[in-house]
């Protein structure tokens, strides 16, 4: 009703996240199995439902596919070569499915992690872009300290800067997004309202001419040292936190390129 553009997550996953001490792969919703047609019934009556929506859709499936936390990257999928090719491969059957039955008002995103885990240059978020014809927006997740007990707080421009170089290099016609980003608050190194502020800032500069859009995320989460100590939790709110609040006000009513 406001004229907003719906942005989807389209997770397709049985377990939340990848355990990082037992490295858990996905069991059910596998690259392979995506491939060979085996969720086509459910990509179709999906495909329906977001054509009948009616307005634009943003869809985003295999978010950050180029760090080891998530259940598509090349790590649980083949390895350095098979591992690519089969997220390549897999995300073209997705679009041209939905795109055949007709929900042509889905725009397709590719929705990096910077920088990559493992950083190896298999890995590189270049190897897994499925191509022009497929892909309508460009972007990434660029983030300092997620948790106050992190041991590096890097600036959004120092993140920001090389994203959007190889970004841009890889596909130069492509809106970009920064589709998540986000600073911990109560971490030593740094202040989470400064980050925002000159994240914003550089955002609303103009700083990279291609970006169209971005999503602070704003979510809170226990410690992933699971230690019970709630000082040691993620919190990224910008309701329980006036000054970070008041830091995308300014900005954002300041703001004429909205």
């Amino acid at each position: 009703n406001r004229g907003a553009t719906p942005l989807i997550f389209l997770n397709l996953r049985s377990v939340d996240v990848i355990d990082e001490a037992q490295q858990q792969v996905e069991p059910l919703y596998t690259l392979d199995a995506i491939i060979s047609g085996q969720f086509d019934s459910e990509f179709v009556t999906w495909a329906d439902g977001a054509k009948s929506f009616g307005s634009e859709l943003i869809v985003d499936w295999g978010w950050e596919m180029n760090g080891d936390f998530t259940p598509w990257n090349g790590t649980h999928n083949g390895g350095d070569i098979e591992g690519p090719r089969s997220f390549r491969e897999a995300y073209r059957h997705i679009i041209e499915l939905m795109r055949n039955r007709g929900a042509t008002n889905i725009r397709w995103a590719f929705h990096i992690n910077f920088p990559e885990f493992p950083d190896e240059s298999w890995n590189a978020f270049e190897n897994y872009y499925p191509g022009d014809d497929v892909i309508d927006i460009i972007g990434a997740s660029i983030y300092s300290a997620q948790a106050p007990t992190d041991d590096s707080f890097p600036s959004f421009e120092s993140l920001m800067d090389p994203a959007y170089s190889r970004l841009t290099q890889m596909a130069p016609r492509k809106p970009v997004y920064v589709f998540e980003f986000g600073a911990a608050a109560g971490n030593p190194l740094g202040s989470s309202v400064t980050w925002a502020d000159d994240a914003l800032a550089g955002i609303l500069s103009g700083r990279w001419p291609a970006v169209r859009g971005f999503a602070w995320w704003n979510d809170y989460w226990e410690c992933w040292c699971q230690d019970g100590n709630p000082a040691h939790d993620t919190e990224m709110r910008v309701e329980v936190a006036p000054a970070l609040a008041a830091v995308f006000e300014s900005r954002l009513s300041g703001a004429d390129n909205i």
